[in-house]
């Protein structure tokens, strides 16, 4: 007997996942094995396994990653492409050692659409964009 999924772990919403355990519906089988039961969910759709990948295929859209250059031969020398469009960069470094002043040069420089930045310490202030951006 193959596996039966639980109507539980469908992506609907916690009520609608009640009023078909109400009804009897406690596996998706039950619901597709009832002919008379009229459903308006999508079963192929929800139930559908998500492609899977491997994490040299991971490694290797990593490695494809457009380098996201900074405009300063040194710096993009040191760091020898290792900041990408669309990975995640970590920055640390003591107080006053540059982190934000190169987060936001590198931020204008990327000429991307959307840019996180996050600032555990101080306020964020809008004049340090602006300055780089004159």
């Amino acid at each position: 007997m193959p596996l039966q999924q639980d109507v539980t772990s469908l992506d609907i919403p916690a009520s609608q996942q009640k009023d078909l355990m109400d009804k009897g519906f406690n596996t998706v089988e039950d619901i597709r094995n009832d002919n008379e039961f009229v459903c308006s969910l999508d079963l192929e759709k929800l139930t559908k396994v998500p492609q899977t990948r491997t994490a040299l295929q991971y490694l290797e859209e990593e490695e494809s990653a457009e380098m996201i250059r900074s405009f300063l031969d040194n710096l993009d020398t040191v760091l020898n492409g290792l900041l990408k469009h669309g990975l995640i960069t970590e920055l640390v470094g003591l107080p006053g050692s540059g982190r934000t002043q190169l987060c936001l040069h590198l931020s204008v420089s990327a000429q991307i659409k959307e840019i996180m930045f996050v600032e555990k310490q101080y306020i964020f202030v809008q004049i340090w964009i602006s300055q780089f951006l004159d």
